[in-house]
């Protein structure tokens, strides 16, 4: 489907009911035993309407576009579904799972942030970004000051030159002072 017929679709999914795709997630969050964090309450109609689309969708490839397009527009409730949307149709990535960590960071939720970073590392041990990523959660969002040095020195073995590697250098150095 080209974006401009994504962009007909999601617009006209505005025009439908407000509350139905809320209700639907908690409903599936509470069967799945998830809570909030897990599923983000929408704040707006609109994020309703886009996520009662996002459930509909198959193609993965469309998923992933709209979950970054929000994510980068600040727009992380409704990429965390998009995210989400693309795990449930068999999407993962260790970039998948840290966009999902960073969004998930942005609204709050530090431990399912870290699970995501740790989930991607794993998925792949040299993925540099969800080991930089962890640190910062790890460090600013939970204050485990040991994590985040971890987290740093792995990031620092995986990617010795990456273009963070320095400002990880100088966190560590604060790290020791303290």
């Amino acid at each position: 489907m080209p974006a401009w017929q994504v962009v007909i679709a999601v617009a006209a999914a505005f025009v439908l009911g407000h509350y139905t795709a809320q209700r639907q997630m908690a409903q599936r969050g509470r069967e799945e035993g998830q809570g909030q964090a897990a599923r983000p309450m929408l704040a707006t109609p609109m994020e309703e309407q886009v996520a009662a689309r996002l459930a509909e969708m198959s193609d993965a490839e469309q998923v992933l576009a709209i979950a970054n397009g929000h994510a980068d527009s600040g727009k992380h409730r409704v990429a965390v579904l998009a995210y989400q949307r693309a795990l449930e149709l068999g999407v993962r990535s260790a970039d998948l799972l840290t966009d999902l960590g960073v969004s998930l960071h942005a609204l709050g939720d530090d431990e399912g942030a870290v699970a995501r970073f740790r989930e991607a590392a794993a998925l792949d041990p040299k993925h540099a970004e969800s080991r930089y990523n962890l640190g910062v959660v790890l460090h600013e969002g939970l204050h485990d000051e040991a994590g985040a040095r971890a987290a740093w020195e792995e990031f620092l073995k995986v990617a010795p030159e990456h273009e963070k590697a320095e400002e990880v250098r100088r966190a560590l150095g604060e790290l020791g002072t303290r």
